[in-house]
């Protein structure tokens, strides 16, 4: 799907684009705490819910 704003979308479009950010959130957070995992990193310590948490994973 291409970027575009929810105004501008059909009707089916927002629904289509949650399931599809649904669909894809757990493999991609599985993905990356096993990234973290093999960097050193423990998850969940690392990833505990506040905007500084996330700068390791930027580093």
């Amino acid at each position: 799907m291409t970027e575009q704003l929810y105004e501008w979308m059909a009707p089916q479009q927002p629904s289509d684009a949650l399931e599809e950010y649904l669909t894809e959130r757990a493999p991609a957070l599985e993905h990356l705490c096993s990234d973290m995992a093999d960097h050193g990193f423990n998850p969940s310590r690392v990833l505990e819910g506040t905007i500084d948490s996330v700068a390791p994973v930027w580093e």
